[in-house]
């Protein structure tokens, strides 16, 4: 049974400007060298919730797990379908893997005497909640590359038979013909089976070979200055909640109201599921789901105010007769996306393992540590991530430039460039140099318009002890090779990434380990950097009153 907990927060008042035993202000500081940048804390609600096929031991907590195909979830694949309602056709493509994907009529190049229609169908495989589940309400956020040029209806219908999105054709590049049994306009699998209507269109609810119901699941209006499209619905969350209990992918068919799919120029282009690096999420499509689950055990909702780049450190959970364990956070302020670990080996001795927001868990003790940390990387371990991109038409994809840039939570910007690996693929790898928030944007001109990416995000951490001396001793290299010292800007930047760097090597310490021969230690390694950075700390420092005020002085 998990005990219920609560946070103990605290606010402390800012010192007034002048006080008892403060000292004589000196010159004034010189002008900020860089940006301050905020950090805002996590705030918000923590649920975590075990399931297993006893007896319920609670009631059921609501819970808002969202998919997007990113580092706990990677079953999403949409494919573009283009064609003519009645099966006529400029390319017969398979498209998958692409970077953004179309719906509506466009208005250029005719053939055939008509303007070619684009469609969209999704395929949301593995998406897993626990046993019993029943999903309260559901939504399917698409991001909007190019807006269309007035308001149109959008209309998103389930699709009643599976299909296999394929790899991008006979060259894998998007722009060539399926595969035998990949999907394209006319056919859910090429010279095996076709839709029912060239386009997943054929709708019936009697008809067994319909391709979806004759009636959608939702609409939603795209506005020309629209950067998302939201689709939402009671017989949404019905159909996840039927298609989820089944083990079955979520298969849907968007396009646009029939009267606007007729109209030339109404096309829009939305973000796929592929689109961006393999880092950031922030513009590919996210399903929402809310739900909550008959065969749950116990629950804990714990409300968190944590300062970024803290740990709060969960009681230990029993998970006896328990299979499954879920968990959510709901944000109050923005700030990070938390981050859950489990404890690996005998008190977290091998490690700390990331906890997707759904997992199976073995009947034992549980220790959790909530970090308020976005995608944590460990400092002295390189940040890594690739992005794949077949339309790429300016230059060769090996002579392509892919600049990245970096910026730390000093606000320093670090440039880099990502290497082409074959495959329309290229990765980047660059190492942090400080603690704290980080922030990234990387460009390209694959197509004659150049593209900027959103901006990603990732918080460095120490770890553990080990490497937060590790990483103390490499910046007192560092210093030793520059000597900050001569120049003033150079002293107050590493100043400020040692006073973040101690800050975080004394939050792993407890009390009984600062003040054991190791916590000696430490200390001995932070006065070797301070004797670079100013001078040397005297053993022992001495104890010595401030400097009376005149009206005190003694005359001379």
């Amino acid at each position: 049974m998990i005990a219920p907990g609560r946070a103990i927060l605290a606010a402390a008042l800012l010192a007034p400007a002048l006080c008892a035993g403060c000292r004589t202000p000196g010159p004034a500081a010189p002008a900020r060298a860089e940006p301050l940048l905020d950090a805002p804390p996590l705030h918000g609600t923590l649920r975590l919730s075990t399931f297993g096929d006893a007896a319920a031991a609670a009631a059921p907590a609501l819970h808002t797990t969202v998919f997007v195909n990113g580092p706990d979830y990677a079953g999403m694949e949409d494919n573009d379908l283009r064609g003519f309602l009645d099966g006529t056709f400029v390319y017969g493509w398979n498209q998958a893997t692409q970077v953004h994907v179309r719906m509506g009529r466009r208005d250029r190049s005719p053939q055939y005497g008509e303007f070619e229609i684009f469609r969209v169908c999704q395929r949301w495989a593995d998406v897993r909640l626990p046993p019993r589940a029943t999903v309260s309400a559901a939504s399917l956020t698409i991001f909007v590359e190019v807006p269309p040029a007035f308001p149109v209806r959008l209309m998103l219908y389930e699709i009643r038979h599976d299909w296999n999105p394929g790899a991008g054709g006979t060259l894998h590049d998007n722009v060539s013909p399926p595969v035998k049994g990949e999907v394209w306009w006319n056919a859910r699998a090429h010279e095996i089976e076709p839709w029912g209507l060239p386009g997943a269109g054929f709708a019936s609810d009697v008809d067994p070979r319909a391709d979806t119901p004759a009636m959608p699941l939702a609409e939603a209006m795209a506005h020309p200055a629209d950067t998302a499209v939201v689709f939402e619905s009671e017989e949404l969350a019905r159909y996840a909640t039927r298609r989820i209990g089944a083990n079955q992918p979520l298969l849907f068919l968007l396009k646009l109201a029939d009267y606007h799919e007729d109209t030339p120029g109404t096309t829009a282009s939305l973000y796929s599921g592929n689109h961006g690096d393999s880092g950031n999420t922030a513009r590919r499509p996210t399903l929402s789901l809310t739900w909550s689950s008959a065969a749950q055990l116990a629950t804990l909702e714990q409300r968190v105010l944590l300062e970024r780049g803290r740990s709060y450190d969960l009681p230990a959970i029993d998970t006896t007769d328990a299979g499954v364990l879920a968990w959510s956070f709901e944000a109050l302020a923005d700030g990070p996306r938390p981050a859950l670990r489990r404890a690996a080996g005998a008190g977290g001795a091998d490690g700390w393992v990331r906890v997707p927001p759904v997992a199976p868990v073995a009947s034992e003790p549980l220790r959790l540590r909530l970090l308020a940390a976005e995608e944590p990387l460990t400092l002295g371990h390189p940040f890594v991530a690739t992005l794949t991109d077949t339309w790429v038409r300016t230059a060769p994809p090996e002579e392509q430039a892919v600049p990245w840039s970096f910026v730390s939570p000093s606000g320093a910007r670090h440039e880099t460039r990502a290497s082409y690996r074959g495959e329309s693929t290229w990765s980047v790898e660059f190492t942090p140099d400080e603690p704290g928030p980080w922030r990234y944007s990387w460009s390209v001109n694959f197509s004659g318009k150049p593209f900027r990416s959103a901006e990603g995000a990732f918080d460095v951490v120490l770890g553990d002890r080990a490497n937060a001396r590790a990483q103390l001793e490499a910046f007192l290299s560092r210093i030793v090779a520059e000597d900050p010292k001569q120049d003033a800007t150079a002293l107050r930047r590493r100043m400020i990434a040692f006073a973040r760097l101690e800050r975080a090597a004394l939050q792993l310490e407890t009390a009984e380990s600062f003040s054991s021969t190791s916590g000696a230690e430490l200390r001995g390694l932070l006065n070797r950097i301070r004797a670079r950075l100013g001078e040397p700390v005297p053993d022992p420092i001495p104890l010595v009153p401030d400097r009376p005020p005149a009206w005190a002085r003694s005359p001379s």
